[in-house]
C-alpha cells in the first residue's frame, strides 16, 4: 500500500518541521507547493527534503503570475503530479496545520489498509486550542501537538476534508473543491463518499499570538487587493484585522478565543468545555531541530502594503 499527500504552504516556519515529520510516520510520500514564504519554511522545507532524500518533493512558486495562484486549482496539479508520479493507493490533501489521526491511537497505516476504496471518506476536524498560559512560550523547536492538549469538544460545527482512494481519482474529470473539503467530476458523475469513523484532522489552526497577528494583518491586506473579491470572501480575517486596530496586541484569552470558535464577532462569556488529549497515545516521539525564524508581524505586514 503507498500513500501520497500533497499540500500548499506559506509562512509556516513554526509548524512545517512537526507537519512533515509527523505526516511521513505514515505517508510513503509528499509533493509540497511552496507559495512564495517569506520566512524560514524554504529553509527548512530544503532540508527536510534532503534528510528524507525521495520522499520529498517541494515545488515553488513562479513569478508568472498569468498560470494562476488559486487553492483549488494548484491543489489538483498537486493531486495529478502525485498520481502520476506513482499511483498511490491513496491520496490524501492536506494542509500544514492539520495532522491526521485516529480517534482511537490505532495506526494509521493500518486503519488505511482497512478502509473501503471504493468511496472517498470524509475527516472531521478537531480543533485545537492555545489555552492562556499554555503553548504561547514554550521552546519553538518543540513538536506542535505537544504544545496543545486541549481541544473543542464540538466537532459537528467544524467542515470535513476529503481522502481519496486512488480508484476514485481521474486526472480528466476530477475537480478538488477550495480547502479540500470535496470532490467532483467535470462530468456530473457522482462519487461515493462517506464519513470516516476512525480518524479525525487535528487542526492547529491558532498556534501563537504573532502567528494569528501576522496571518490575519497580511491575509485581510492581500485580500482587499483582489480584483475580483467576493463580499464575505476573507471576513474571518477582517474581524480579527479591526480586533488589533482596537488593542494594538491581542490578549491570551484573544488567541485562545480565536482556537475554540474560530473568528466570531460575538463572543459567548466564559470560556467552553474542552477535551483533553493524551499526546503519547496518538503521537510518536518526534524531534524537531529548526528554529522557526518567523519575521515580526508588522514587518511583514509592512512588506505587503
Amino acid at each position: 500500500m503507498k500513500i501520497a499527500v500533497v499540500g500548499m504552504v506559506k509562512n509556516e516556519a513554526d509548524i512545517i518541521e512537526s507537519f512533515v515529520r509527523y505526516t511521513l510516520t505514515f505517508a510513503d510520500e509528499m509533493i509540497l507547493y511552496d507559495d512564495g514564504s517569506r520566512d524560514n519554511t524554504p529553509h527548512i522545507l530544503y532540508h527536510l527534503s534532503e534528510e528524507f532524500k525521495g520522499r520529498i518533493i517541494i515545488e515553488k512558486r513562479k513569478d508568472d503570475f498569468s498560470e494562476g495562484r488559486k487553492q483549488d486549482i494548484i491543489t489538483k496539479s498537486l493531486l495529478d503530479e502525485a498520481y502520476e508520479k506513482s499511483k498511490p493507493d491513496w491520496l490524501i490533501p492536506l494542509d500544514a496545520d492539520e495532522f491526521l489521526i485516529s480517534r482511537s491511537g490505532k495506526p494509521l497505516r493500518k486503519i488505511f489498509e482497512e478502509m473501503d476504496r471504493s468511496c472517498c471518506h470524509f475527516v472531521k476536524w478537531r480543533q485545537f486550542i492555545c489555552m492562556p498560559g499554555e503553548g504561547l512560550a514554550t521552546d519553538e523547536k518543540a513538536f506542535i501537538p505537544s504544545k496543545f492538549k486541549k481541544y473543542h469538544l464540538d466537532e459537528l460545527k467544524n467542515l470535513a476534508k476529503v481522502v481519496i482512494p486512488s480508484a476514485l481519482y481521474d486526472i480528466e474529470q476530477a475537480i478538488i473543491a477550495i480547502g479540500n473539503h470535496d470532490l467532483f467530476r467535470i462530468d456530473g458523475v457522482s462519487i461515493p463518499k462517506k464519513e470516516s469513523e476512525d480518524m479525525i484532522l487535528a487542526h492547529y489552526q491558532v498556534r501563537g499570538r504573532n502567528q494569528i497577528m501576522r496571518k490575519a494583518l497580511c491575509g485581510w491586506t492581500s485580500t482587499l487587493l483582489m480584483p475580483q473579491r467576493g463580499e464575505t470572501q476573507g471576513y474571518h480575517q477582517k474581524i480579527t484585522y479591526d480586533l488589533i486596530k482596537e488593542k494594538n496586541v491581542l490578549s491570551d484569552e484573544d488567541v485562545a478565543w480565536h482556537g475554540l470558535v474560530g473568528y466570531k464577532e460575538k463572543r459567548p462569556k466564559g470560556l467552553p468545555k474542552c477535551g483533553t488529549i493524551d499526546i503519547k497515545k496518538h503521537y510518536p516521539e518526534i524531534e524537531c531541530i529548526f528554529e522557526s525564524k518567523s519575521d515580526p508581524y508588522m514587518k511583514v505586514f509592512l512588506e505587503y502594503i
